[in-house]
């Protein structure tokens, strides 16, 4: 099966050149914060590394959590922690549901109940603040700790070292750690957890994108479906729709109503930053009139107008 590979770090991992790590893993998760007031050391700086080498990365952190307040508490400060990342995070959110430290045993000893509604109240703040969730935790957790009816709505990461690939139901589980003991050129601990993802979070992100791009070329432009489809046909299509959108998020609006539809033409090729193959391609459309007329309506001063009568 088609598959991401990845790692998930935190500060015990040590320095990590992450120019190295981007040719020997597909995707990184890093963690954020653990419990309602820890902050890993590394955080940022992972991070950072991983926006500095287009690294694909998500971002998780470790539950404490023993009642419904307390997941409230823990999931709000590790929300306001990576905030100011949220536009360069690839992957899914991720709750850590273990107890390798024995806290949890320790403190309370949670039901099978509480630690489902600890997993669900996590998962639905980290939806509310317009992210995806997924909740991580060994095959033990999966079966006896957790309730799967009450958490099946939302993704599962499956910590299970022993397993063969042949036995991890790809679709129930979106990503498999397969191992606690990978060792890697790039990372200087002396090992490090090694993940496959299932899902090609990469490419679908990149897809919602674009989705939303054109959904917002379609509310300034009043393009219909089958112009934003010949747009997107061409050979350079997602560069067209990303000049466009840029160009309409200009604050700067023309004010050249009485122009003609040639000096039209030139004004739209410039203010979209559109090379000349791109206009000979618009041009070639049976309705690139129409379409050009859109796109310069767009620009202009008077920007709340009518939609233009095909």
């Amino acid at each position: 099966m088609e598959k991401l590979t990845g790692i998930d770090i935190s500060e015990f991992n040590g320095n990590i050149d992450f120019k190295r790590l981007k040719k020997e893993v597909d995707f990184v998760y890093i963690r954020a914060t653990y419990g309602r007031f820890g902050i890993d050391k590394r955080f940022k700086e992972y991070t950072n590394e991983c926006i500095k080498y287009e690294i694909p990365f998500g971002l998780y952190y470790y539950s404490y959590a023993t009642t419904k307040d307390l997941a409230t508490d823990e999931v709000k400060f590790f929300l306001q922690m990576i905030k100011n990342y949220k536009d360069k995070i690839t992957f899914p959110l991720m709750i850590d549901m273990e107890d390798s430290d024995g806290y949890k045993y320790n403190h309370g000893n949670p039901s099978k109940e509480i630690l489902s509604d600890i997993c669900v109240e996590a998962c639905e703040k980290i939806i509310e603040n317009g992210y995806s969730p997924i909740i991580y935790a060994n095959a033990d957790w999966f079966k006896n700790k957790l309730n799967e009816e009450k958490i099946s709505k939302y993704m599962k990461w499956l910590a299970w070292w022993e397993a063969n690939e042949d036995k991890i139901d790809s679709k129930k589980y979106q990503i498999w750690q397969y191992s606690s003991k990978g060792q890697l050129e790039a990372v200087s601990s002396k090992y490090v957890d090694l993940n496959y993802s299932f899902v090609d979070f990469v490419s679908l992100k990149e897809y919602m994108n674009n989705i939303t791009k054109i959904n917002f070329i379609k509310s300034k432009t009043f393009l219909d479906d089958l112009d934003i489809q010949f747009l997107t046909c061409y050979k350079w299509g997602q560069h067209l729709i990303n000049k466009i959108y840029d160009g309409l998020h200009k604050e700067e609006k023309l004010d050249y109503k009485e122009l003609t539809y040639e000096k039209q033409i030139k004004a739209v090729q410039k203010y979209y930053d559109l090379e000349l193959k791109t206009m000979n391609y618009l041009n070639f459309y049976v309705y690139s009139d129409r379409v050009l007329q859109k796109l310069y309506k767009a620009i202009t001063i008077e920007n709340n107008v009518v939609k233009i009568t095909d």
